[in-house]
């Protein structure tokens, strides 16, 4: 599940309210449905430019009795989103992922025909400027 919600920051109060009044609102159609809202999973992210972001009082959230601070970065479908989506977090995690792929062909790689060889070296460089325009 999912709730967004846009704001300008001093409206940061009233949205907030909002929110919580539509999570209790979920919660009470799930208890009525035999589901459980999952508070230990449950992540919450403001997001806006930096100037914006600055004005934000980041203040957690009380959902069935615990509280859920704001985080800088959360997952979203297996894709890293941080607060301003400037997406660096998710450059650099899909940059290590691939290395770390690249790593393990390198252990077969002389059971590996020459023209396979010569894609995996292509694609390592490739995957080596990208990381390094996007993440340093």
């Amino acid at each position: 599940m999912q709730i967004y919600a846009s704001c300008s920051a001093p409206d940061q109060q009233i949205v907030t309210s909002r929110l919580l009044t539509c999570v209790a609102d979920i919660e009470a159609w799930m208890t009525s449905n035999r589901l459980k809202l999952n508070a230990d999973k449950t992540e919450f992210i403001w997001l806006g430019t930096s100037q914006q972001l600055a004005k934000v009082i980041p203040s957690p959230l009380l959902i069935n009795n615990q509280f859920i601070t704001p985080l800088n970065k959360v997952r979203d479908l297996g894709v890293i989103i941080d607060s301003e989506l400037s997406m660096d977090a998710q450059t650099r995690n899909v940059a290590r992922s691939c290395f770390y792929q690249l790593r393990q062909l390198r252990s077969v790689r002389k059971s590996l025909p020459s023209d396979a060889c010569c894609t995996i070296a292509f694609i390592a460089s490739r995957v080596d400027i990208h990381s390094f325009i996007f993440v340093y």
